[in-house]
């Protein structure tokens, strides 16, 4: 999820607008962090290798 898709989220569901700036600093101020895994999960299924061997 980005910080675009959170801004948007909390609009519907609080009616409150917010930029990605500051949903940003709420996360960083916190030391909240999302990393994206080295290996990507959908790597492993059948249909996204025979695509990449393709």
């Amino acid at each position: 999820m980005t910080l675009a898709e959170i801004a948007d989220h909390l609009f519907r569901a609080h009616g409150v607008h917010f930029v990605p700036s500051v949903i940003w600093r709420f996360f960083d101020r916190r030391n909240i962090t999302f990393k994206k895994t080295s290996h990507a999960s959908e790597q492993g299924r059948p249909d996204v290798a025979a695509e990449r061997a393709a």
